[in-house]
């Protein structure tokens, strides 16, 4: 127990010793080189101040000479700090710190070996110590054994966790076909959706002046209705009218010949009581003088005369009347031939507006026609535009990423030539002394082309 604590200590105290050697190694170098730039920079201002100081006229070419030599070599020493600090981001990589252990546990197994060794050439007469050794030596072996069990441990999880990346990598190639194969069946199902939504706008837009058609039709029967109303009101006005003044006629005629019949009666009445009068007279005066009868056919003719002169008037009379009926019925004619021309002038007039407001509602529903067909072209063409540039804008994406993809793929490979050279560097500066406690699946195949030629022989069986 002792012991293994003591190699416990020995190998935590080579550790710490061996890092804070590259530690130290690391700071001599960089104070190194930043000293030795210093000094640089100084020597060369002192000796561009005595050169100029000795002569001014060809110190310039001289000066201009040793400042592109300062330029180069502070160029060159960027590189070098660059490359150093290039180098210390690789050590930071998993191989190379898993390299570096592994070189360490080398060093410490030699120099583990290097003291058994000088303890068993001090101690070989010793039994106890040669036990000692041998169980030193099994122990080592156990440790070397898991170190070894470790490593295939940790090389096997790192096998483990590259085959799981390497699914996780398919399942989510997988899932972004899934996810595209999903968008585009989005994408149709919004092309379909617009195809919809455009063709019930159209039938609706259809629909519409489907029935603006009807309802100037239905307005137009309406208005022919009306109309025929009105012309069948008209037509029993005019009936009624007519009627009426035939009617007034017919009683005024009626009235005139019942007048004259009872004019014609008093007459008659009148001539029967002077006929009775006169007979009556005879009858009673038959012995009157001729003055007598004479005075009385006087008096007869006169009243015979006035009664023709009565009965002329009344007869012109009715002749005028019948003249005045006459022309009442002719105006009456002309006034409705007249307003028959002006009904008629009115019916050609609304024919006309009704014509024009027609033409004129064709004509605005044919411009909308038209104006929703350049509508639905120019969003059909927007429509496409936008798909086309949405298919451009995904297929740039896609592109992208893959240029992206094989950016970070092409840095990988570099980072991974880079890793690869340093540990072959690593490998074949701290090999030679660690010839023989190196593992020898250490290096691949591709590493043995690269290796100092003593190391090839002890890497090749491994490698093959």
């Amino acid at each position: 127990m002792d012991a293994q604590k003591q190699l416990k200590k020995l190998e935590k105290r080579n550790l710490m010793e061996s890092m804070k050697m590259d530690m130290e190694l690391k700071s001599k170098n960089v104070n190194l080189m930043r000293r030795l730039h210093r000094e640089r920079q100084e020597a060369a201002l002192e000796e561009k101040l005595a050169r100029a100081e000795e002569a001014q006229g060809w110190r310039a070419n001289e000066l201009s000479q040793e400042e592109e030599l300062a330029y180069h070599m502070d160029l060159a020493k960027r590189e070098d700090i660059c490359k150093l600090k290039e180098r210390q981001q690789l050590w930071e990589m998993r191989e190379l710190v898993d390299l570096k252990t592994q070189i360490r546990n080398a060093y410490f197994t030699k120099a583990l070996h290097s003291q058994l060794a000088e303890s068993r050439a001090l101690k070989a007469k010793d039994t106890s110590e040669v036990e000692l050794y041998k169980m030193k030596l099994q122990k080592d072996a156990e440790e070397h054994k898991r170190l070894e069990y470790i490593k295939e441990k940790d090389n096997e999880m790192r096998k483990r966790q590259y085959r799981n990346d390497l699914q996780d990598q398919i399942i989510n190639d997988h899932k972004k076909k899934v996810e595209e194969q999903k968008q585009r069946l989005l994408d149709m199902q919004l092309v379909d959706d617009t195809i919809r939504t455009i063709m019930y706008e159209e039938k609706m837009q259809e629909d519409e002046v489907k029935r603006k058609r009807e309802t100037a039709k239905a307005d137009h029967d309406a208005y022919m209705q009306a109309k025929q109303v009105w012309i069948q009101l008209e037509r029993e006005k005019e009936e009624e009218e007519e009627r009426r003044i035939r009617e007034y006629l017919c009683q005024k005629f009626e009235h005139e010949k019942q007048l004259q019949e009872v004019n014609r009666r008093k007459a008659d009445e009148k001539i029967a009581a002077q006929e009775k009068l006169l007979a009556r007279i005879q009858q009673l005066k038959a012995g009157r003088d001729e003055r007598e009868r004479i005075a009385q056919i006087l008096c007869d003719e006169e009243t015979r005369l006035r009664e023709e002169a009565e009965a002329k008037k009344k007869k012109e009379t009715m002749l005028q009347r019948a003249q005045e009926m006459k022309e009442t019925v002719e105006n009456l004619l002309k006034e409705k031939i007249a307003r028959a021309e002006e009904e008629k002038k009115m019916n050609e007039i609304y024919r006309e507006k009704l014509e024009r407001e027609i033409e004129a509602t064709k004509k605005e529903e044919r411009e909308k026609v038209e104006k929703e067909r350049e509508k639905k072209k120019q969003y059909g063409a927007e429509l496409r535009a936008g798909m086309e540039q949405l298919y451009r804008n995904r297929a740039d994406e896609k592109y992208q990423q893959a240029a992206e993809q094989d950016a970070r793929a092409r840095e990988q490979k570099m980072l991974q030539d880079k890793i690869a050279e340093e540990r072959r560097r690593i490998i074949n500066e701290h090999g030679p002394q660690l010839y023989g406690y190196l593992p020898k699946n250490l290096v691949t195949q591709e590493d043995i082309a690269h290796l100092n030629p003593q190391l090839r022989d002890y890497f090749a069986t491994a490698a093959k």
